[in-house]
């Protein structure tokens, strides 16, 4: 009895089971639960992540080019102005002559040259030694002091000093030294000579003069010179307030 009961449940559960199975496949699918198919997408339309926003390639960082360097103007020569031909300048022409005398005759400009300094002096001391007062003749010579060696030498050559140079040896004919009167003296000459100046100008305190060099009554000049002059640094001079910094001579 009881295993009759056990198949009837048994066949009962089966037939419900069946019939909610063939239930199911008969209801007919809702069509708006079914999604749609949708097109493919264009690949042309597709927009990747890199068209969006490219990757920028590094661009390599243009050099600077280097600044030049302000390229500064040349300093334009200072314009030389003419200069008026004073007192003081025509009291140089002696030295200019003395000067002149000692190139005629070989010697080169140079006043740490014994020779040509001393050589020089006398041609100054026959050509304005007796413009001193304490000028002095002795027979054919002519006697000036010290001082006025000194001044001359101041006015002959820029920067001369105090200091005398040596009398050299070659020159003892020419000029010599008296140690006790501390005195210079030199024969006297016959010299017969004249400076006529041609222009003069000025540049930052330094005056050139050209001019022209005569012998006698010669119209026609002997040598024509270019000279530079400056003002005399040596105190107490009555005469010479410039000194001569360079002469050339010229045909």
């Amino acid at each position: 009895m009881k295993k009759t009961y056990g198949k009837r449940i048994s066949a009962l559960l089966c037939a419900l089971l069946l019939l909610f199975l063939t239930g199911c496949a008969s209801v007919p699918a809702d069509p708006s639960s079914t999604p749609m198919p949708t097109a493919p997408p264009d690949a042309h339309s597709v927009i990747y992540p890199e068209e969006i926003y490219p990757e920028e390639e590094p661009s390599a960082s243009p050099t600077a080019e280097p600044t030049p360097e302000p390229t500064a103007e040349p300093t334009a020569e200072p314009t030389p102005a003419s200069a008026e031909i004073t007192a003081e300048i025509a009291a140089m022409y002696p030295l200019l002559e003395a000067h002149i005398l000692t190139g005629l005759n070989g010697g080169v400009f140079d006043a740490a040259d014994p020779v040509y300094y001393w050589r020089t002096i006398s041609f100054a001391m026959d050509a304005c030694g007796m413009d001193f007062y304490t000028a002095e003749t002795m027979g054919s010579a002519l006697v000036l002091s010290r001082g006025v060696i000194e001044e001359m030498a101041s006015g002959l050559f820029e920067g001369a000093g105090e200091a005398l140079l040596e009398i050299p040896d070659a020159l003892s004919d020419v000029i010599w030294y008296d140690q006790a009167a501390d005195a210079f003296s030199c024969p006297l000459g016959e010299g017969n000579f004249r400076i006529e100046p041609e222009n003069l100008t000025v540049s930052e305190g330094v005056l050139t003069l050209h001019g022209a060099f005569f012998a006698g009554d010669d119209p026609e000049p002997v040598v024509r010179f270019t000279a530079e002059l400056v003002p005399n640094t040596r105190s107490g001079n009555s005469l010479f307030l410039y000194a001569v910094r360079s002469i050339t001579l010229t045909a």
